[in-house]
């Protein structure tokens, strides 16, 4: 998108005449607008402190807000292959564990509001953290462990059969054959 038409999308939204505005993470830095309804992150932050900053700007205003993140633990390929390539091994501690709390966050059943509370070691006296509005406080459903040992098992045979007739295996290959492709992709 160049200049001109960035400025005129930012200028829209800003007044009003548009109601979502789809950006980067540099783009709400300086931005004012205390109505801000919902903030989307469409794949796992960084860390937690930047999730945190981001959903922020949302109900500036002191009126609701939603902000949600959508993970999947593919998500964590991006991140980790930049981690790996920092020079500097302190660096790559501090990012990797910054990735581990914030997968941590998205996957565990726990209030977000409790996790957030907690992880930056604060306290919250109103007894009702979030007052049933995140999404594991709203979900009626009880986690219910399941057993998948037979899953685990058909993998390790489909495996151990593959590798009788090929040495080398690629992800790809076994997902696919797995899965009952033909296709010969390794």
């Amino acid at each position: 998108m160049d200049v001109f038409a960035k400025q005129q999308s930012v200028e829209s939204w800003k007044s009003g005449a548009a109601h979502v505005m789809c950006a980067t993470v540099a783009f709400g830095m300086g931005i004012d607008k205390p109505n801000v309804r919902f903030v989307i992150h469409h794949s796992v932050r960084k860390d937690l402190e930047s999730y945190v900053q981001e959903s922020g700007r949302a109900g500036r205003d002191g009126k609701d807000a939603h902000c949600y993140i959508l993970f999947r633990f593919e998500d964590r390929t991006k991140p980790l292959r930049n981690i790996s390539s920092l020079p500097d091994n302190y660096r790559k501690i501090i990012c990797l564990n910054g990735l581990k709390d914030i997968v941590k966050y998205c996957i565990t059943p726990v209030c977000r509001r409790q996790q957030i509370v907690t992880y930056f070691d604060e306290s919250d006296n109103s007894g009702n953290l979030c007052n049933k509005s995140c999404d594991v406080c709203c979900s009626n459903k009880a986690v219910a462990p399941v057993d998948h040992s037979e899953d685990a098992i058909e993998v390790v045979n489909c495996l151990e059969s593959m590798q009788k007739v090929q040495d080398k295996i690629t992800t790809k290959f076994f997902v696919l054959t797995f899965r009952g492709s033909k296709a010969n992709t390794n």
